[in-house]
């Protein structure tokens, strides 16, 4: 989902806030600052399967610093395995497919379960539950303008933050590393340090009015 789009669904009703986690080299630290400041009540963000093993590990410090934030993941790496993502106790909802509109129905329904489009675990199990599939967008002209205030836009000189609605397509790859997660989160298993490989991870925070 480009969380720029996402969070114009969401600017009306409630407070947004938007981090590239790209943009820090001690991004850990202005990301925990930024949640004890703003106590937002889900902290959500997007991954590709070569930003996923990031996306994970930063979720689970969020978890473990703030266990009361709900965590949400969508994307493409997690619509592909949305059981296996679901399954992981760093992450509470897991959005199936495009996530444009599904964050607005999770922040004002009583019941997830209502809610197409989604994997979460429930009961005392933590059994995974699949909602019904969500339909593709038919019409993007009907999709808000995307909440560009939200980013400090003299910090890019490049066209990853692309909207969906920008009608000039692009292809980005990346195979350097920008950023290495485990110097900061006490590395990976077996002494392997896990690499931030992707262009960025943006984090969107929202507080319920």
């Amino acid at each position: 989902m480009t969380l720029a789009t996402l969070a114009g669904n969401l600017v009306d009703k409630h407070q947004v806030k938007i981090l590239d986690l790209d943009l820090y080299p001690n991004y850990l630290r202005i990301l925990f600052d930024k949640i004890k400041n703003f106590k937002p009540d889900i902290v959500a963000s997007s991954a590709k399967t070569t930003e996923y093993f990031a996306v994970r590990e930063i979720m689970r410090q969020i978890k473990k610093k703030f266990p009361k934030v709900k965590t949400i993941v969508g994307g493409v790496h997690i619509t592909a395995f949305p059981k296996e993502v679901a399954a992981e106790e760093c992450f509470d909802i897991v959005v199936i497919g495009e996530g444009d509109t599904t964050i607005p129905e999770i922040l004002s329904t009583k019941s997830l379960s209502k809610v197409p489009g989604l994997a979460y675990r429930e009961g005392k199990n933590k059994k995974v539950h699949l909602t019904a599939r969500r339909e593709l967008i038919q019409d993007i002209n009907k999709l808000p303008y995307p909440a560009w205030h939200l980013f400090n836009l003299t910090k890019y000189n490049n066209s990853r933050l692309s909207s969906r609605k920008n009608p000039v397509g692009h292809l980005e790859t990346s195979t350097s590393a920008s950023g290495r997660l485990g110097d900061q989160a006490g590395g990976g298993r077996d002494g392997v340090q896990p690499l931030l490989q992707c262009l960025a991870i943006i984090v969107i925070a929202v507080h319920q009015h």
